[in-house]
């Protein structure tokens, strides 16, 4: 019975199941398209900063997600969570500069803040599964 539970821990989750990913990626799809109307001037900062702290949130949830080891996994989740704080920074300097309007840094920081929700929950849910 032991055998059988350790091999069926050993197959390997499929990360574009989880509803955050989709969610996550998305997102990133979408940023691509605004930072293209970014400035030239913003190319090596704010271009750059946005589309990887964005883009960390779905590559690192992956990456969690197909860890065999629970803390691994929810390093990586964390990670996740302070990528998506990172990228409402950006949205926030790509509002004060003018270079997103009011409405499309809500509907963003929306977003980032569902997925930020989501995260947590299953921080918490791993976290109990290892207690």
């Amino acid at each position: 019975m032991r055998q059988v539970q350790e091999e069926q821990e050993l197959v390997p989750k499929s990360f574009e199941r989880l509803q955050v990913w989709r969610k996550a990626m998305d997102l990133t799809c979408r940023i691509y398209g605004i930072v293209e109307k970014l400035p030239r001037s913003e190319e090596f900062h704010l271009k750059s900063q946005l589309l990887r702290s964005t883009s960390s949130i779905s590559a690192n949830l992956a990456e969690g997600n197909g860890q065999f080891f629970k803390k691994k996994e929810y390093t990586h989740y964390n990670v996740a969570l302070g990528s998506a704080n990172e990228s409402i920074n950006w949205i926030i300097l790509a509002r004060r500069r003018g270079y997103i309007t009011e409405e499309e840094f809500e509907t963003l920081e929306t977003e980032y803040r569902e997925i930020i929700r989501m995260i947590i929950a299953m921080m918490r849910k791993l976290r109990q599964e290892t207690a």
